[in-house]
C-alpha cells in the first residue's frame, strides 16, 4: 500500500480515555508528527485523510479498535498499526499482534509509545525505499 506523501509524518490516535489521549497527542506532537485524535471509532472514519501510523486503543465504546484498525488499512487510510491498550483478553491479544505491534499500557508508558512510533516509522520508511 501507497499512502499519499503528506501522510509522511501524521498519525491517528484513537483513544477512548480523553486524559490519555490528550497526552498521546502532546508526546507525539512535541515528537514532531502531525495528530489526528479520535475518541470512538465512528470518530475516527470521520476524520479525513491518510496517517502513516495509527494508535489504536483496543476496547472503545462502540466498537473494536482492531476491526477498525483493519478497515482503516484496508482502505490505504493507515499504514503501520499499534495497539495501546489496557486489554487482557490474551485471544484479542494475539490477533492484534497479527497486524502490528501491540503495547500494554500497564507495561509501557507514554514516552515508550513514542519510540515504539518512531521504530514502526523507520520501518516503514525503509520499506518504501
Amino acid at each position: 500500500m501507497t499512502l499519499p506523501q503528506n501522510a509522511s509524518e501524521s498519525v491517528l490516535i484513537v483513544e477512548d480515555e480523553p486524559t490519555l489521549a490528550r497526552a498521546l497527542e502532546r508526546a507525539i506532537t512535541a515528537a514532531g508528527y502531525r495528530v489526528e485524535v479520535a475518541l470512538t471509532c465512528e470518530q475516527a472514519r470521520r476524520i479525513r485523510g491518510a496517517f502513516y501510523v495509527g494508535i489504536f486503543d483496543l476496547d472503545l465504546p462502540d466498537g473494536s479498535g482492531l476491526d477498525l484498525a483493519k478497515q482503516l488499512r484496508l482502505a490505504g487510510r493507515v499504514g503501520r498499526l499499534i495497539f495501546y491498550t489496557a486489554c487482557t483478553d490474551a485471544p484479542q491479544l494475539a490477533q492484534a499482534a497479527e497486524h502490528g505491534r501491540v503495547q500494554k499500557k500497564q507495561q509501557h508508558n507514554v514516552s515508550q509509545l513514542v519510540q515504539t512510533l518512531e521504530a514502526e516509522v523507520r520501518a516503514r520508511r525503509s520499506h518504501y525505499r
